[in-house]
């Protein structure tokens, strides 16, 4: 009986639709047991492209950038096993949406102010697919103010 080489797998955590922002991990199975000396280098790729390095993705962890957006993300790990030296394993997650404009909705009419400059009256609500947007604000000058 002899034992065969098997080849390692790389799991990306959290799973789903990575966001900007988000954290992702990368963990390393491999069924010869034995890992060791493992490094971690992580890359993007743009619909249609081939992957690219990140600068700063050499850790099992990664935090995802606003340039990341549009894009698929691969960890790849390096590493020996009880079966040899060299290996490698990667895993993908899901592409990064594109982060769209915040939106902007509320009355169709500019806002009117009551005499002495009190009494906003109009409502407005901003909504973002990928981050909270706080509050807005408006601030008027010139002769009409």
């Amino acid at each position: 009986v002899s034992d065969v080489e098997e080849a390692g797998t790389v799991t990306i955590t959290p799973s789903g639709v990575p966001r900007v922002g988000d954290r992702l991990t990368a963990a390393l199975d491999d069924p010869d047991g034995g890992v060791r000396g493992t490094t971690w280098r992580w890359s993007s790729k743009p619909a249609g492209g081939g992957y690219t390095d990140i600068a700063a993705g050499t850790g099992a962890s990664y935090t995802v950038r606003p340039v990341d957006a549009g894009k698929v993300l691969r960890a790849t790990a390096a590493y020996d096993d009880g079966e040899g030296t060299g290996k490698t394993a990667g895993g993908s997650a899901n592409a990064v949406p594109a982060n769209t404009a915040p939106t902007v909705a509320g009355d169709a009419e500019p806002p009117e102010f009551a005499e002495g400059g009190s009494g906003v009256v109009a409502d407005y609500t901003a909504t973002d697919d990928t981050t909270a947007v706080g509050d807005l604000e408006w601030s008027l000058g010139g002769g009409d103010a």
